[in-house]
């Protein structure tokens, strides 16, 4: 079978007939463990099978470039990077790739010809890293590699010099749904193996999608002929609702500008109210059901705990 013959930075020198074996084989591949010496730099090698080598020309190594864990595709020159940022595993519970604007992913990871960037969503959540593969592989927006406008680098000067991605054309209407569940943005090989995997940081498009609409939009309790309407700005929660009386009263999403609203009757007036969202919390990796005041109201209860539908003007 094939094995790898080394020289230069090897703690043990291999003899041509005699070259390392792989120490394990998996669905991904053969895995070959080198002991180097103290110090090195790099590492020499020829990958072979008898007289038959992998690539033609003798192989090196940069360990400062490359690190110390490379994966690579037989008969191909150059390397698949495992690992990002100097070698951190994949962490849901990090956010390290920002999304910036409708279109614009900025994450700081090597990327080479075999590698490929995604967006992966779900809308209840529930993937993990299992194993050093994620545990369900949801849905994708698919991203180009791009680079930032003058305008972005201009707005964002402390990502300007991260690499940039752009979500797939054929992928964009789809934008919205992904914001509102469990996001994360990986990184992959060309045969599929997870290389890297961290939360995304949204605050950049949530405001260029929807912070010019949602400006204008008329937030907490709205009298019109003394009927109520309540208002809450939730563009990211998977359901708002409102408990009011005793009663849950589901409440409508409008699309273009994230708000949830009801309207309801006279009797309302002078009502304690609570609102109950469900959204993806990313510090706890689930879905949970936050019970709120409304942040936009114009009373509250003696404890605070309420909000109550009250008319000042």
């Amino acid at each position: 079978g094939w094995g790898l013959h080394t020289w230069t930075g090897a703690k043990e020198p291999t003899d041509w007939a005699k070259p390392l074996m792989p120490v394990r084989k998996d669905a991904y591949g053969v895995t070959f463990e080198v002991p180097l010496i103290d110090g090195a730099t790099s590492l020499s090698y020829i990958l072979h099978k008898g007289d038959e080598k992998d690539l033609p020309s003798d192989q090196s190594l940069d360990l400062a470039t490359y690190g110390h864990e490379v994966w690579m595709l037989g008969g191909k020159p150059g390397y698949l990077l495992p690992q990002t940022g100097g070698g951190a595993a994949p962490d849901l519970s990090k956010a390290e790739a920002q999304w910036i604007d409708a279109n614009t992913v900025v994450w700081k990871v090597k990327t080479t010809d075999a590698t490929s960037q995604q967006l992966v969503y779900a809308k209840k959540g529930g993937i993990s890293v299992v194993d050093g593969a994620l545990s369900d592989e949801g849905q994708w927006l698919r991203l180009q590699q791009g680079e930032l406008s003058d305008a972005q680098k201009a707005k964002f000067p402390h990502l300007k010099d991260y690499p940039a991605f752009t979500v797939d054309p054929r992928d964009r209407d789809r934008v919205r749904e992904s914001l509102r569940g469990q996001l994360i943005a990986t990184q992959r090989a060309a045969n599929g193996a997870l290389l890297a995997a961290t939360g995304v940081q949204t605050a950049g498009i949530l405001d260029d999608l929807y912070g010019k609409k949602a400006a204008s939009a008329e937030l907490g309790p709205v009298f019109r002929k003394s009927k109520p309407t309540l208002s809450v700005w939730a563009p990211t929660a998977r359901t708002v609702s409102l408990e009011l009386d005793g009663r849950t009263v589901p409440m409508k999403r409008d699309d273009r500008t994230g708000v949830w609203s009801v309207t309801g009757k006279k009797s309302w007036q002078g009502k304690p109210y609570r609102y109950a969202v469900t959204i993806w919390a990313p510090t706890v990796q689930k879905l949970v059901t936050n019970k709120v005041t409304d942040p936009y109201s114009t009373a509250l209860t003696a404890d605070s705990a309420r909000s109550l539908v009250v008319d000042l003007t």
